[in-house]
């Protein structure tokens, strides 16, 4: 029982959990130096990721781990990275060993406690992930368990992709497959007369019986913005999100960067995001070109006007959970045959 307390006392100060106002930032800076892992600040004390390994009889107590808070706080300046209390004091002190280095700052360790006794100690092969959260409005470098196991399958982005691509040829567009089309237009006689100044559709086709694809389509004065989900199973493998602005001086609506992203996932998690500015784009990128970025900038908010940006801000969704949550609404409306959002989208002002 004192170790659940202890874990829990440890983790006011050091563990992270995902809540409303926690966010992706920019990509962390980690380093690997003689086989260990560094940030800007240091070397990582092996007890951080001993916390994520685990328990001995099989418990998994601790999600994610906060590293550091802008250099402070955290397990990495915490004076006991792994809590006195779960450290056997007749035993070694926590270690950890690199096993594989994967895409998206993923990596597969071995995590190990000292025990006392002829164990000497207890080691578990685990996926690990780093992150960095903007949290509390700073920015926060997290570590986080995202698999366990003596032989884990690495994950392989070439075949990943294969898989994507051939189910988008089997799906998208495909005209043979049945479909059906959920239609609203927005009419405002004072302002455009009879004419609708907007609207939205929303496409779902099937194929073996099951929702594959939804194309939700979003059209208001200030610009076009659809988003596409290839489906399996329920599952979002892949996503096309694409912003087109209209500029209205009057309205004091500048002009913004035309923006087509492709977002490919895997259990549900991106692993792969490109970019493409259509039209015009910021300086030193070539318009109509295929750029690989971070995912975790895609949703990054950043001023419109400012050339870092990575694509303009959009009302479908500010984040990937958020961006998910709507391609299961989506897929919940569909599979219900109920569209009752749908049809107030105009009188509720076209907003989600």
């Amino acid at each position: 029982m004192r170790h659940v307390f202890a874990i829990l006392s440890f983790t006011f100060a050091t563990l992270f959990c995902v809540w409303p106002g926690a966010s992706l930032g920019s990509s962390p800076k980690i380093t690997v130096v003689d086989g260990k892992f560094h940030t800007p600040s240091g070397a990582i004390p092996a007890g951080c990721f001993a916390l994520l390994k685990p328990q001995l009889n099989g418990d998994e107590l601790v999600a994610s781990v906060i590293l550091e808070v802008e250099g402070k706080l955290g397990c990495m300046n915490a004076k006991h990275p792994y809590p006195e209390s779960l450290q056997d004091p007749k035993a070694r002190p926590p270690s950890y060993s690199i096993e594989a280095t994967l895409p998206d700052h993923l990596y597969q360790i071995k995590a190990c406690e000292g025990v006392s006794g002829s164990m000497r100690k207890s080691c578990s092969t685990i996926l690990v992930q780093f992150s960095e959260r903007t949290f509390g409005g700073k920015t926060a470098l997290v570590v986080s368990h995202r698999g366990r196991g003596s032989k884990l399958k690495v994950f392989d982005a070439k075949t990943r992709m294969a898989e994507i691509r051939e189910r988008y040829r089997a799906v998208a567009g495909n005209t043979k497959l049945k479909k059906k089309v959920i239609k609203s237009d927005c009419v405002n006689p004072g302002l455009t007369g009879e004419e609708p100044y907007g609207g939205r559709e929303t496409v779902y086709r099937r194929l073996d019986g099951k929702i594959a694809e939804i194309t939700d389509e979003l059209t208001t004065l200030y610009g076009v913005q659809t988003v596409q989900f290839l489906l399996k199973d329920g599952e979002v493998w892949f996503a096309f999100l694409q912003i087109r602005n209209e500029s209205i001086p009057a309205m004091g609506i500048e002009p913004g960067y035309d923006t087509d992203l492709r977002l490919y996932f895997d259990k549900q998690s991106p692993f792969l995001c490109k970019m493409t500015y259509q039209n015009d784009s910021p300086s030193g990128i070539r318009t109509g070109q295929n750029i690989d970025v971070p995912c975790a900038r895609i949703f990054q908010p950043v001023s419109p006007h400012e050339t870092k940006r990575v694509a303009e801000p959009t009302t479908i969704a500010d984040s990937f959970d958020a961006l998910l949550a709507h391609g299961k609404k989506l897929l919940d409306n569909g599979k219900a045959n109920t569209h009752s959002g749908h049809d107030n989208w105009c009188k509720e002002g076209g907003s989600l």
